[in-house]
């Protein structure tokens, strides 16, 4: 009998907890939202980049429609890469690119996300904010310049 309400006891508590961390992980903002702002800030600026949105992502991957296969080529296609690549025109026939993710102040990156940084030998920008995303669009901006000034001049 003294059982009973040590098990409803711990059980209670342990519901509890786990209310609490569900609910500790509300009180931030979401990685949607984060998302809808950088995309607004790189709008703004007329960076262009080159985003496919998540929904569009879950909803080939979700669907029983789509064939297996078309999923798995759509996996290996464009697992792993970041949330945004930012591009930077060089030339007529050049440009610089620039992934960026965007996660919480928690979020870490996939597995997938770090064998395609491995993969492609790049390093993505992690973003938490848009205030984060500023010194990497000007880093960016600096970068794209030294380049473009090293670059041969055309003669008309």
């Amino acid at each position: 009998m003294k059982i009973e309400p040590i098990l409803k006891n711990s059980y209670t508590a342990t519901r509890k907890k786990r209310a609490a961390a569900r609910l500790s992980k509300k009180a931030g903002v979401s990685e949607k939202t984060i998302q809808s702002w950088v995309n607004h800030l790189l709008n703004i600026m007329h960076i262009p980049y080159l985003r496919i949105p998540d929904r569009t992502f879950a909803f080939i991957m979700g669907s029983r429609s789509v064939p297996i296969w078309v999923k798995s080529e759509m996996a290996e296609a464009l697992g792993g890469f970041s949330d945004n690549i930012l591009f930077a025109p060089l030339d007529g026939k050049h440009c610089l690119c620039r992934f960026v993710e965007v996660k919480t102040e928690t979020g870490k990156l996939r597995q997938s996300q770090k064998y395609r940084q491995n993969q492609l030998d790049v390093k993505y920008d992690i973003v938490r904010s848009p205030d984060e995303l500023k010194p990497v669009m000007k880093e960016f901006e600096e970068m794209t310049k030294k380049i473009i000034n090293l670059l041969p001049k055309e003669e008309n």
